[in-house]
């Protein structure tokens, strides 16, 4: 008799122990949970998540778990589902294979049900490693991306995080240690709680909405909601993970269902997970490094460089946000969002020394006459030699590339530097790039050292 892929998930959810998971996944999965929190506690006074701590304090709730940047209480059901949006807001949060964020999903609903109840740092650990590798082999089982006959890249029409409404709910039913018939039917009701995505791709965009490219938040909610459903009883369509019925609503083009469950328990895609020591998207991550490195090698200063030019991914400099960057970015509650992806601002910011971290969004630093002047050295072209690293990706099984391949011009000092680089500080693929504990440290520092203080990130 076969077994079904949800049975396979839900033997995997239900009786892996944290003495089952190899050292070094755990120790990752602690180190993704800290650096989510990190996020957290930056991200928490921004306007953008007052906002929806505003939303959640209307609506009201048992005073169970806390939402970051707030002193107040809240059900850990809304605490859950504004973390989860507070730790993405600076798009400082890890990255799977640079194309996804989803650890803040996880790490949102493990802090509020640890925070609602009795909980060891082995539950915290074995719930973040399992949910997070729900996640990735549901994420990755969506082929949002194809080839025509003429080589073109054909992309989802539409897109959202639906998905990872899965590695909230499975987290969250780990905490409260859910039995197995409960997750069983768990596993059915995420699929249609999960929010169905409706916006475009952000491909055609140059400036984001407040939720860019997803509502982190209802996504989360209907994973912290349907746990309780699944408490109280309710069941529903069992195998709409089997069916690829849930993948398809969320508009992706095809399947791959064999991805849900080959390797479980072996291959833990929680060390695919790239930390990301900017306040940015992935894509800006290794011209930052390579400027600043340039930058401390020939001792330049801001002053001596004249032009850099940057030349992105193909990937990347398909999104208009790229190619076409904005001059300005408006002072507002969505400053974090399009700043993250305006790459010659967030070069600016690194070049002039702006310690890494929420005030990259300030308004004093968004208005700033001498960062908007060095922005207007930088422009972006496209790295065309990274087409062949993009095809065989797409070859790939998983359809996800390692190598992230960019280059840069410098001129400065009457020089050209030429840089180019395949990977960017914090990718897991090689010692060189990997982070470390120090190094997670470093940015927890940088990132919240302002708002929390030195002594109280030595203790955490």
């Amino acid at each position: 008799m076969n077994t079904s892929s949800t049975d396979q998930l839900v033997d995997f959810i239900s009786t892996t122990a944290t003495d089952e998971i190899p050292e070094q996944v755990a120790d990752y999965s602690k180190l993704i949970f800290l650096d989510s929190i990190i996020c957290g506690i930056a991200g928490g006074e921004l306007e953008r998540s007052k906002m929806i701590t505003q939303v959640y304090t209307q609506i009201g709730g048992a005073p169970e778990a806390t939402i970051c940047g707030s002193r107040d209480k809240f059900s850990a059901v809304h605490a859950a589902a504004a973390n989860t949006e507070i730790m993405n807001v600076l798009d400082a949060d890890d990255t799977f294979f640079t194309s996804s964020h989803f650890a803040a999903f996880s790490a949102a609903a493990i802090l509020a049900e640890a925070e609602r109840t009795d909980c060891s740092g082995r539950d915290i650990i074995r719930a973040m490693a399992v949910s997070y590798d729900i996640n990735a082999r549901i994420f990755l089982s969506q082929i949002s991306i194809t080839k025509d006959d003429d080589g073109n890249f054909a992309y989802s029409p539409v897109q959202g995080m639906g998905f990872a409404s899965y590695g909230t709910a499975v987290a969250s039913a780990m905490i409260r240690k859910m039995d197995r018939e409960a997750l069983g039917r768990l596993m059915g009701i995420v699929g249609w709680m999960a929010p169905t995505p409706t916006c475009q791709p952000q491909i055609d965009k140059t400036e984001f909405h407040s939720f860019k490219y997803a509502n982190y938040s209802a996504a989360a909610l209907s994973g912290m909601l349907s746990v309780h459903y699944a408490e109280a009883g309710y069941n529903s369509q069992q195998d709409i993970l089997d069916s690829g019925a849930f993948m398809r609503s969320q508009g992706c083009l095809d399947t791959d269902l064999e991805l849900l469950t080959e390797g479980l328990s072996s291959k833990w895609w929680i060390e695919d997970s790239c930390i990301k020591y900017y306040p940015s998207c992935r894509y800006t991550s290794a011209p930052i490094d390579m400027l600043l490195s340039l930058m401390e090698s020939e001792k330049l200063k801001p002053e001596d460089i004249d032009s850099i030019d940057i030349e992105m991914s193909s990937m990347a400099y398909a999104m208009k946000i790229f190619n076409t960057p904005c001059k300005t970015i408006t002072p507002d509650h969505k400053a974090p969002l399009n700043g993250a992806f305006n790459i010659p601002y967030v070069i600016a910011l690194a070049a002039l020394g702006y310690k890494p971290g929420p005030k990259w969004y300030s308004e004093e630093l968004l208005t700033n006459k001498e960062v908007i002047e060095f922005a207007s050295k930088v422009t972006t072209s496209e790295n065309k030699s990274s087409i062949g690293e993009i095809n065989r990706a797409m070859q790939s099984r998983i359809r996800r590339f390692k190598k992230n391949p960019s280059s840069m011009t410098i001129y400065a000092k009457g020089q050209e530097y030429k840089l180019s680089e395949d990977y960017a500080r914090g990718d897991p693929w090689q010692d060189a790039t990997r982070a470390s504990w120090d190094s997670v440290e470093e940015k927890f520092e940088n990132f919240c050292g302002d708002i929390i203080g030195a002594k109280e990130i030595t203790r955490i």
